[in-house]
């Protein structure tokens, strides 16, 4: 029987550079979670809860539905970033705009794919990729060099012709961090062709590695300090399994989902605008 090749994406890539046991744990064994998985702090939920409200009500918004029907109900501040967040999008003025929308290609043997909050082609050929950020833009360096930041404008390019955008280059392409709580300061990010050959490079480099290795001692744990353990495996769903003994008793800090994509979050619990 044909084996379905293995699909990369941020939340897999990311989740194996912060330890690759755990990336095993979730995506090459059938290890249950533990109950303990879910003891999230509330801000956790509160910032995935958020997110994920923000994007349906921009889907709704791009579907044609009016901005005072999308945005009734919600807090005063978060309908004021809806409105600034729509006005951006408005203001790209382009000839066709793909919401919400998954591009999955084939890489070597693999496949990847990337999702894209807003895709904004415009009649020159370019092409303006948004990732909305609820929250502000606390580490600019850290986004730049996003898995995120390095896929997304990769995937988008290679997967052009097939959208129709015969005339696209890597030169036009930009990738958009837009911040809801700084919504006059987006983070935009060039691409190059350059940068597109080294993202190939990178890519094929870290996926090579995963593929090549096999079985769970294989892929090996985080150091087994104090402060790592506290940092990394005290917020993991698969602790257990580690065997490890985070020493702190202050609150569980969250793992960091600038990084490790929230959409994962999403597919695991079933969110509403309720």
């Amino acid at each position: 029987m044909e084996v379905e090749p293995f699909e990369f994406n941020q939340a897999r890539l990311s989740a194996f550079r912060r330890c690759h046991r755990r990336f095993f744990l979730k995506y090459r064994s059938d290890r249950q979670l533990l109950e303990r998985a879910f003891t999230l702090a509330d801000r956790d939920w509160d910032a995935a809860r958020l997110g994920q409200r923000f994007h349906l009500c921009m889907e709704r918004l791009a579907r044609g539905l009016p901005m005072q029907s999308v945005a009734n109900g919600l807090p005063p501040e978060q309908a004021a970033s809806l409105t600034k967040a729509w006005d951006y999008r408005c203001s790209l003025r382009a000839d066709q705009f793909l919401t919400e929308y998954e591009l999955t290609i084939p890489f070597d043997h693999w496949r990847l794919t990337a999702r894209a909050d807003l895709l904004a082609r415009c009649g020159d050929g370019t092409v303006t990729i948004v990732d909305w950020k609820t929250g502000a833009n606390t580490n600019t360096d850290r986004l730049r060099r996003s898995d995120q930041a390095r896929i997304l404008p990769y995937v988008v390019l290679e997967a052009a012709r097939h959208l129709g955008w015969n005339t696209v280059t890597a030169s036009g392409i930009t990738l958009v961090f837009w911040f809801a709580q700084d919504p006059d300061n987006p983070l935009k990010l060039p691409y190059s062709q350059r940068q597109h050959e080294q993202s190939r490079s990178n890519l094929a480099s870290i996926m090579g590695m995963i593929d090549g290795l096999e079985g769970e001692e294989a892929f090996a744990r985080v150091p087994d300090d104090p402060a790592t353990v506290d940092a990394v495996c005290r917020p993991c769903e698969y602790i257990h399994y580690c065997e490890r003994n985070p020493t702190s008793a202050g609150p569980v800090q969250p793992i960091d989902y600038e990084e490790e994509d929230l959409e994962s979050l999403w597919e695991t619990f079933d969110f509403s605008l309720d």
